[in-house]
């Protein structure tokens, strides 16, 4: 196992540590949702087949005016989640420095979208809007490795922390906070592809929670990207 910008990346893609499956049979598309979506009904789009994960396609997921998305997904089923994959797109339209920061001089010669950044993971929500999640904990706050780490032909499974939280769950949110685009408030984020593993419980779905938390502290919403697990899968 090898570390790079303090991520760790596990090339030994024979270790599982348990038989996850692809939870998109499981999704109950007729209730994804997506704020801030620049073509309405798009964030279904991204939601494709494992197999179809890395097919270039001109269906992707957009942001309209900030960086800023919030995607509802809810299941058919309760379901247990062990990771998740997140792709943005095929291009940068900001390049990046070693460290894997983003530069603050702009690519001009390529499109102004750019790869989700920081989300933040919520569960069992389904009234959330952008200023809910200012004031709420998330389950998980997940950082994405940036483009240059990627390789060409594979996607990285992110496995979740504080996985408890991930147990028997009927939804799952993702607040998109920011993107690669840097200190450019106006970058529109791009995804293009999300996919979920873990377990399904044939359980009925559970009640979504609908109070939330007045006041949050900062440290809460922050995860040690050391304690960030991810894995390269082909």
């Amino acid at each position: 196992m090898t570390n790079c910008s303090g991520h760790s990346h596990d090339h030994e893609h024979e270790v599982v540590e348990e038989v996850s499956i692809h939870l998109r049979d499981l999704i109950d598309f007729t209730g994804v949702t997506c704020l801030n979506e620049s073509v309405s009904g798009s964030c279904k789009s991204i939601l494709k087949s494992y197999q179809e994960r890395l097919l270039s396609s001109s269906s992707s997921l957009v942001s309209t005016v900030d960086p800023e998305l919030l995607l509802h997904v809810p299941f058919t089923e309760a379901v247990t989640i062990t990771s998740l994959s997140i792709c943005g797109p095929t291009h940068s339209g900001r390049t990046t420095n070693p460290d894997g920061n983003p530069s603050s001089t702009r690519n001009t010669s390529t499109p102004t979208t750019n790869g989700p950044w920081h989300i933040d993971i919520y569960v069992d929500r389904n009234d959330l809007d952008f200023d809910i999640v200012q004031e709420m904990t998330p389950a998980m706050t997940l950082e994405l490795v940036p483009p240059h780490h990627e390789r060409e032909g594979e996607t990285i499974d992110y496995y979740v922390t504080n996985r408890g939280k991930f147990q028997n769950i009927s939804s799952v949110t993702l607040y998109v906070r920011d993107n690669f685009g840097g200190d450019n408030d106006e970058s529109l984020t791009e995804i293009s592809y999300v996919g979920f593993k873990g377990k399904a419980t044939s359980a009925k779905r559970k009640a979504v929670h609908t109070s939330y938390e007045s006041i949050a502290r900062k440290s809460d919403h922050e995860v040690p990207t050391d304690e960030q697990h991810l894995r390269f899968g082909v």
